[in-house]
């Protein structure tokens, strides 16, 4: 566990001196205009220095015991990360196979806007068995996706996210619709482990149905329309040090399931 959240401090170290790296580009490309500085500087401008700094911040707390809005505060604080105010936590529970007892993979918080995910990395004899389980197994879309064939993926990660999906959908759909009908935003982070099993909740929930449908028209809808709304999220995912998931066939179908979202994959 100290090692996962030192390698942790080690991505954030390397983040800000992404940042500072950036600010030297750009003075590098005020004064110069060679191709390579332009080039060097339009890569490092389409990187969210600041988003991916505080969602590595965020994977941090999925190591912590939190169980309360008060925790909540009092942990992001010790990070000096600020999400806005939070309304509700919920930790993110499943069974262990090895003991049959509950076991935190996770933790969700819900601001006004957004939805924060936030999955932790290994840090127990099941996460190492989950991790060890190498043989590949062909990925099945929960939903209907038939023009995406889904290629092979690591079966410890893919099961061990199947035992905690229903978990996450469960405590996931209350949260995701806003009062004003509109959904929440989806921020999914993680680390090592953490970051297979968000790429993967990504995936699944990139690739679903709305979970919900509103009693009247979002917002932005005219007053003049009627009817149920879907509620579908945007999803950010950001993940650190996260191991391969799957073949190029399972890689190409994932790119193109969540062509919509964003993903911004660190180390």
């Amino acid at each position: 566990l100290l090692l996962q959240r030192l390698s942790i401090k080690k991505l954030i170290e390397s983040i800000i001196i992404t940042q500072c790296i950036f600010n030297n580009l750009e003075s590098l490309g005020a004064k110069h205009s060679c191709p390579e500085c332009h080039d060097a500087r339009e890569a490092f401008v389409s990187f969210p220095v600041e988003e991916a700094l505080n969602a590595a911040k965020l994977s941090l707390i999925a190591y912590k015991s939190v169980t309360s809005v008060s925790e909540a505060c009092a942990t992001l604080d010790s990070i000096a990360l600020s999400l806005g105010t939070i309304q509700k936590v919920v930790p993110l529970v499943t069974s262990s196979s090895l003991t049959d007892s509950p076991f935190v993979v996770g933790l969700l918080l819900m601001t006004p806007v957004t939805v924060y995910i936030s999955f932790r990395g290994s840090s127990s004899l099941q996460d190492l068995l989950t991790d060890a389980s190498l043989a590949p197994m062909p990925y099945s879309f929960f939903f209907e996706a038939p023009s995406l064939p889904g290629g092979m993926v690591h079966s410890g990660f893919y099961q061990s996210y199947l035992s905690l999906r229903p978990a996450l959908l469960r405590e996931l759909a209350p949260l995701i619709t806003h009062p004003g009908c509109h959904p929440r935003d989806l921020v999914i982070v993680g680390h090592s482990l953490g970051g297979a099993l968000a790429a993967l909740a990504a995936l699944d929930l990139s690739a679903r149905p709305p979970f919900s449908h509103c009693s009247q028209s979002p917002p932005s809808h005219s007053s003049s329309s009627s009817g149920s709304a879907p509620v579908s999220p945007r999803i950010s995912t950001f993940t650190f040090g996260a191991p391969r998931l799957g073949d190029l066939a399972f890689a190409t179908m994932y790119h193109s399931a969540t062509s919509g979202h964003r993903h911004i994959r660190v180390f």
